[in-house]
């Protein structure tokens, strides 16, 4: 199941705001605007043309310096932040004060077998440390709704085909 309908199991698309973190070219974002979000994307690097742009709302800004008074119903972080600096608790408490209630957040962390994370590229993390992780958030605010695990095949950055694995989560505000 890709992403965008796993998403639309646990929220209506209709009217909301997302929020796509490390949008790159925006290959997402044009997903979100044809299905009428209103999309604020953020990037380190400007890599979405113009003609886009017109159409959301862009921050040229490291995902670990990126804040918000402005709250999303939906948050979208796909494969960015185990590149953070931050350690993953860190950086999920700063984009889960973004999320408005009963608003989502989707995102995807490397396991730290991961040839990137041995190379020091990519931060990752095991099964066992994520679950725990998860455990800790503040029951009263937030429910786990989702923790899948994918593996695929893909090519590292020296073209080398590879299988990846990686964490999907899905979690919800509730108050």
């Amino acid at each position: 199941m890709n992403d965008i309908n796993l998403i639309s199991e646990y929220i209506d698309f209709s009217g909301k705001s997302i929020l796509d973190v490390g949008c790159n070219s925006g290959f997402f974002c044009k997903i979100f605007l044809n299905k009428k979000l209103e999309v604020t994307a953020i990037d380190h690097k400007d890599l979405l043309d113009s003609d886009l742009k017109k159409n959301l709302t862009f921050k040229l800004i490291k995902l670990e310096k990126f804040n918000s008074e402005f709250l999303f119903d939906i948050i979208f972080a796909k494969d960015v932040f185990s590149f953070s600096k931050k350690k993953l608790n860190i950086i999920l408490e700063q984009y889960l004060k973004m999320l408005k209630i009963n608003g989502i957040i989707f995102f995807t962390y490397f396991n730290d077998k991961e040839i990137w994370v041995n190379e020091k590229k990519v931060i990752g993390i095991s099964r066992k440390k994520i679950e725990k992780l998860l455990e800790n958030l503040d029951d009263k605010k937030y429910e786990q709704i989702y923790f899948g695990e994918e593996i695929f095949q893909g090519l590292t950055m020296n073209k080398s085909l590879k299988k990846w694995h990686k964490f999907k989560i899905i979690l919800k505000r509730i108050k």
